[in-house]
């Protein structure tokens, strides 16, 4: 840090050989593993305010037995800064180098990796790239969260085309594209659904799977809705067993169905608020039996209470629906 001030104007290659030098040395002294490990971090978070690549010495450290840690503190950066929508270019770059090294050199189907390069394309707007790369996780075993992504990025990509059509209604291989990518996202959730299902058959003991399951249709559920398929969605809900692990998922994705009025070209049948009202506090109570207030588990709450809020407001409750609201800020005072 001392001598950091010189290398500002300082040739690319000389600077990544100091860095390169002044690692080796560290990792000389260094006492244990975690201390490398964390010198590794501080090394890598250097060369990124200097050089626009890994410096060797970096790279060469990573073995199939160290990568994991390492790679963990890069992944916070990203899903950090992916939740507010911008990180640091040359940082994006550098980490889409060591995904890659990974995947050539040491684990080829390393499945953060491959993940954090879907996300990192899907949030450059490289939609293909991004769901070949979530795609070769969908494909392994153990790779839900693959499957999962893929429908997310397939939505993404799917709002930036309608988003060209609505600036170019009659474009008709944009209409075309749009029609593919709803085929491709239906097929990805039937094909996923039914893949669960039978491995629950297999198994009845199978949590995971089960859990799995509920996410998956829960999300189908809610795209068949945004696609106006009503029917279709309360049937995917009502056909998932109440015994299912976290079903409040469920209740939500029901009493968000019940809520939803649909357009004034395809309204929704299934329009009513009381019913809505009964799901959404059901949900909540669900939920409240088998979690516990904190990270995610806050987010997750946040998302039943604050439709049950908007729906006690629109059915003329508005006292109850500020009890609610207050609630929602003694979990999270930013709501405010």
């Amino acid at each position: 840090d001392r001598e950091s001030a010189e290398f500002d104007g300082r040739d690319q290659t000389e600077v990544s050989q100091s860095i390169s030098e002044s690692f080796v040395q560290m990792m000389g002294i260094a006492p244990d593993d975690s201390q490398r490990n964390r010198a590794w971090m501080k090394y890598f978070g250097f060369s990124v305010r200097y050089i626009e690549s890994i410096p060797d010495a970096l790279l060469t450290y990573l073995n199939d037995d160290n990568y994991r840690t390492v790679f963990a503190y890069v992944k916070n950066y990203i899903d950090k800064h992916s939740r507010k929508g911008s990180a640091d270019g040359n940082k994006m770059v550098l980490i889409m180098q060591l995904c890659e090294y990974i995947l050539t050199k040491i684990n080829p189907s390393d499945i953060p990796a491959l993940l954090l390069m879907g996300q990192i394309n899907r949030m450059e707007g490289d939609y293909i790239s991004a769901e070949k790369y979530y795609g070769q996780v969908a494909a392994q075993e153990g790779g839900f969260h693959g499957v999962t992504a893929l429908a997310d990025c397939y939505n993404d990509e799917l709002s930036a085309v309608l988003g060209m059509l609505r600036t170019d209604k009659g474009n008709a291989d944009l209409k075309a594209q749009a029609q593919a990518i709803n085929r491709a996202i239906r097929d990805l959730y039937v094909k996923h659904e039914t893949g669960l299902k039978e491995q629950i058959r297999r198994d009845e003991t199978d949590a995971d799977a089960k859990r799995n399951y509920v996410i998956l249709a829960t999300k189908h559920a809610r795209w068949e809705k945004t696609d106006k398929s009503y029917r279709e969605s309360l049937r995917i809900l009502q056909q998932i067993p109440a015994d299912y692990p976290e079903y409040h998922r469920v209740l939500l994705e029901q009493g968000l169905l019940y809520q939803y009025k649909g357009s004034e070209r395809r309204p929704n049948d299934y329009y009513d608020m009381d019913r809505a009202i009964e799901m959404l506090r059901q949900a909540d109570e669900a939920f409240t039996g088998e979690e516990t207030i904190n990270g995610d588990a806050a987010c997750a709450r946040k998302s039943i209470l604050i439709p049950l809020a908007n729906s006690l407001f629109a059915a003329g409750r508005p006292e109850e629906a500020e009890n609610i609201c207050k609630t929602v800020l003694g979990i999270d005072p930013r709501e405010k």
